[in-house]
């Protein structure tokens, strides 16, 4: 659950 977590606040730094 973490992990994805992690993965979702990256993708949107990304988006950003």
């Amino acid at each position: 659950e973490i992990l994805v977590k992690k993965a979702q606040q990256q993708q949107e730094k990304m988006m950003a």
